[in-house]
């Protein structure tokens, strides 16, 4: 998981990308958080089932230089 999100950020500062966000289930906040996602805020996301789950919108702006 790790090694997968660094690259994906050096690939998106090579982009020109600032930042990152992203939409967590709660149980995988404290993994976002280790690698410097922040929490914006919570809410429920409706699932097509009609059930709501709750969930995290997260964002990091220190991507990484290089692998």
């Amino acid at each position: 998981g790790r090694r997968l999100m660094r690259r994906l950020e050096i690939l998106a500062r090579r982009r020109g990308v600032r930042s990152l966000v992203l939409t967590s289930t709660l149980n995988a906040v404290p993994f976002y958080q280790v690698i410097g996602f922040r929490r914006t805020r919570r809410r429920l996301f409706w699932l097509r089932s009609g059930y709501r789950i709750p969930v995290v919108d997260m964002r990091k702006t220190k991507l990484c230089h290089t692998i």
